[in-house]
């Protein structure tokens, strides 16, 4: 596991978006979800997920420890900051 690869996932579960998350890291979007999904295979685990919103917009959503999906990104910041 790279660190890299964790702070690009929270950078997305902050943003909500991986093309958000691409500009602010500079790093093409292909690449930044190249380097999620090592991190998922890794972990064995799906740690983002994204549904369409009516808009045709993609909504990420970071799984919990327990498998459920729809944490916010806010939830994910505080999962991650210990609180």
């Amino acid at each position: 596991m790279d660190l890299k690869q964790l702070e690009y996932f929270v950078r997305i579960a902050e943003l909500g978006s991986f093309s958000k998350a691409a500009l602010v890291l500079r790093i093409a979007q292909p690449a930044l979800s190249r380097q999620v999904r090592q991190l998922e295979v890794e972990l064995r685990e799906t740690l983002l997920e994204s549904s369409s919103s009516s808009r045709g917009r993609a909504r990420i959503s970071a799984r919990s420890a327990t498998g459920q999906s729809g944490a916010s990104s806010s939830g994910c910041r505080r999962r991650s900051e210990g609180d």
